[in-house]
């Protein structure tokens, strides 16, 4: 077939494709010009290669109008080979799309990638032969432009393609559940036969720009109708995965509430109480707690309570002594880490008013004593900064305090 494209059809038919890449570009710009890909899926991932391929094919499409405009044989034979290049790439990365969308490994997901690989290769070889013996196109000294079998051949390969992505496309359609799933594989469905169509017009006019015209019809039908309802899904996926950390969270600050409180008395728990401990030694070891008190509080009489009024008025009686420790250190955390002990970690203004505070209580406690009501033996020790290398060098010397007081009360 024998074509001349006159001067001023050759920039119509430039200014179709620049249109399709300017469209393409708008349309797709979040997708095209975004810095990383890792947070992409698969199919996106897919679609963004094929966006690419269509981008660089659309310019070359545009390019062979300018060329012919200007009649320069050798740029338009270049861009020709470019165009064909170009035009095979982006079918086998439509082919991938469809396939990777689909998430089938059927004879029709395997036959259809086959396919397009073959019309790559088959493309690129044509292209080689086509330098040394003319079979897909040549060029006459006066710029004709003279289409050969190898061409047409080229273009049924195509429409076999699409004719197959449409058919699977339906196919997968009818055996999806949902009206949304349905019509994304529709869309796929009508893209490919818009394409069939389109080749079948341009093996008629070689030299109008249907297939190009046919492209850009198609990414907007799929960005609308597809990626635009990807991503409301993926939104609404996030949204979903969202309330679900929030969730989460609100278990897991429960159960941490659960793990850091004692059950019984609302004090802190005996795990908190080895947290606490891990991180003053670590602020001891890097110098950074100057001062600090520990006070130990031991229940007196629990064993006697248990053994005769039972469990229940045990509980009632640990309760009650709780009540005495939070009466006077109630602003500072108070671990329980034992059945009966007690630990009170007194830091700034209670640290400054330590003796006060031990003094308040223990005059609580000699009341007690004469009144036959809850009584709690406690023993306070001060950090030394340059002996003591770890909280526990504190603690042992409170508790021994405490039981000093102890004894002193049993005496009593």
């Amino acid at each position: 077939m024998y074509i001349t494209m006159k001067r001023s059809g050759a920039m119509e038919y430039a200014m179709v494709g620049i249109t399709a890449l300017i469209i393409t570009l708008i349309v797709c710009h979040k997708l095209i010009f975004r810095k990383s890909t890792k947070d992409l899926s698969p199919i996106e991932k897919a679609y963004r290669l094929f966006i690419l391929s269509l981008c660089l094919f659309f310019f070359v499409d545009s390019m062979w109008g300018v060329f012919a405009y200007v009649n320069v044989i050798p740029l338009i034979y270049a861009d020709t080979v470019l165009f064909f290049s170009s035009m095979s790439v982006s079918v086998f990365l439509w082919t991938r799309y469809v396939t990777t969308y689909i998430g089938g490994r059927g004879k029709t997901s395997i036959g259809v990638l086959i396919i397009g690989l073959i019309i790559v290769l088959f493309v690129s070889i044509m292209l080689i032969i086509n330098i040394f013996k003319p079979v897909l196109f040549y060029f006459k000294d006066d710029g004709t432009y003279v289409a050969l079998l190898g061409r047409y051949f080229i273009l049924m390969i195509q429409e076999v393609l699409f004719i197959l992505t449409f058919l699977g496309s339906v196919f997968e359609g009818k055996e999806r559940k949902t009206r949304n799933s349905k019509s994304r594989f529709y869309i796929i469905a009508l893209y490919s036969f818009s394409m069939a169509i389109a080749i079948i017009i341009q093996a008629l006019f070689p030299l109008l720009p249907i297939y190009s015209i046919g492209c850009i019809i198609g990414i907007v039908l799929v960005d609308i109708f597809i990626v635009d309802s990807e991503k409301e899904e993926n939104r609404k996926k996030l949204a979903e995965l969202y309330q679900r950390e929030i969730d989460n969270k609100k278990e897991l600050d429960s159960t941490k509430a659960l793990a850091y409180n004692d059950a019984l008395t609302g004090a802190c728990s005996k795990y908190a109480y080895a947290e606490m401990e891990d991180k003053i030694d670590k602020l001891i070891a890097t110098k950074l707690i100057k001062e600090f008190s520990v006070v130990v509080f031991d229940i007196n009489g629990l064993k006697q309570v248990n053994d005769t009024l039972g469990h229940q008025a045990g509980d009632k009686y640990i309760k009650d002594c709780y009540k005495i420790i939070t009466d006077i250190y109630k602003d500072n955390k108070i671990y329980r880490f034992g059945g009966d002990e007690f630990v009170v970690v007194l830091e700034e203004d209670d640290y400054d008013n330590r003796a006060e505070l031990l003094e308040k209580f223990n005059s609580i406690i000699d009341n007690n004593l004469k009144e036959d009501l809850p009584v709690v033996s406690t023993g306070m020790a001060d950090f030394e900064y340059d002996k003591d290398n770890t909280y526990r060098a504190v603690f042992v010397r409170a508790d021994k305090y405490m039981y000093e007081r102890k004894a002193f009360l049993k005496s009593k």
